[in-house]
């Protein structure tokens, strides 16, 4: 039968029972398998699969079980579609994901109808390989009823971008396992929006210590009342190193020791985390708190602050579109510049001087705050 669901239930079974891999909490289209052996990524009745040999193998049973297209690899002579974006496997082990079909289906509109058909085109490259793309292409979401000549001319400048970066894409490369760490860039544009609503950003990077891929990232209006430039700071922060957090609980399957890092470019909020200052709007007091337990707890490793130009997420709040923003220079050479204002050194506690709390955990970890407003740019991944 041609029923969606019938056959993502189908495959998501056969997974679960056959090969016995669990779904993620943050997405049950999302398995890993046990050992950390494979991963699949399902898509109603198309599934994406990455593992090892003998899982492959197990992968490959479906075509027996099933009434299938037969099962395409990628490898650097064959490249794979898969829900309309291009995968290519390149010889140094690199893999690249293009939309460039969609982009070149974008044309300037000259009716409010046409608009709204090439802003939800640019909508869907924005949101799954172009995140330079995602902030300008959202802003533009108000325009959808009845969009101004401004509106017009805005969407115009993103085609002329898009045309001038045709062959940008998202690059995977291949990382040091033993050296791996979940780092989450959050940034906010304060009231910036027609209302004067805020816009919040933020990029979650898997990085070694030399390189990076990024994993996720969200541009999206502030729904929360925000009164001061620390309220959309914070809240785009929380969004972050939430997603960041879900992100690590599941590459712990795969890598034991990852480690979660948050980088903002807000000195205030940097403060209000690690320095334990105060602040009077108590509507961000639970904000707060939550941060400061998991950084206290070391659920988030370190939180650092760097400046706005090496800020990926800077370009995810703001209506700029340059191929010279630290973002751009992520996505195509996947190395990022840090310039590090202000960090934290922990020192880790003898047993005589540390204090233990019920549940075993160190409840008055020492730690040296050093701010540096010159320091030198640190390359991707600093410790």
């Amino acid at each position: 039968p041609e029923a969606g669901l019938h056959w993502f239930l189908t495959y998501l079974r056969h997974h679960q029972d056959t090969l016995t891999m669990l779904p993620q909490a943050w997405d049950p289209c999302f398995l890993i398998g046990a050992g950390g052996e494979g991963i699949v990524g399902l898509q109603v009745d198309d599934s994406l699969v990455a593992g090892s040999a003998r899982f492959l193998a197990q992968e490959k049973q479906v075509e027996n079980r099933f009434s299938c297209k037969a099962i395409e690899f990628l490898n650097e002579e064959k490249e794979v579609r898969f829900n309309g974006t291009t995968l290519r496997r390149l010889p140094d082990g690199t893999v690249s994901m293009s939309q460039r079909p969609w982009l070149e289906r974008m044309e300037v509109p000259k009716t409010a109808e046409a608009f709204v058909s090439n802003r939800a085109r640019g909508g869907y490259v924005a949101t799954s390989t172009r995140p330079d793309l995602a902030a300008p292409i959202q802003l533009l979401a108000k325009a959808q009823k009845d969009p101004s000549p401004s509106d017009f001319r805005q969407l115009k400048k993103i085609l002329d971008y898009c045309r001038r970066t045709a062959d940008f894409s998202l690059n995977y490369v291949p990382l040091d396992p033993s050296s791996l760490r979940v780092m989450v860039f959050a940034d906010a544009a304060f009231a910036n929006r027609d209302g004067f609503w805020s816009q919040l950003g933020f990029v979650i990077v898997l990085a070694d210590q030399r390189r990076g891929n990024i994993l996720h990232y969200r541009s999206f209006k502030c729904h929360r009342v925000t009164r001061s430039v620390l309220a959309a700071e914070l809240y785009a922060s929380v969004a972050g190193h939430d997603y960041a957090f879900v992100l690590g609980e599941s590459l712990s399957t795969l890598f034991p020791s990852i480690e979660v890092h948050l980088y903002t470019d807000s000195k205030t909020l940097w403060d209000v985390v690690t320095r334990f200052s105060t602040t009077d709007e108590k509507r961000l007091l639970i904000d707060v708190m939550g941060l400061r337990e998991s950084y206290s707890e070391a659920k988030l490793k370190s939180i650092s602050w760097i400046a706005g130009t090496s800020n990926p997420a800077n370009a995810l709040t703001k209506c700029e579109l340059s191929v010279n923003s630290a973002l751009a220079r992520l996505m195509q050479s996947n190395e990022l510049q840090l310039d590090m204002l202000g960090w934290v050194d922990r020192v880790k506690l003898s047993d005589a001087s540390s204090s233990t709390r019920k549940d075993g955990r160190v409840s008055n970890p020492r730690t040296t705050v050093s701010v540096d407003e010159q320091a030198a740019p640190k390359s991707l991944g600093p410790s």
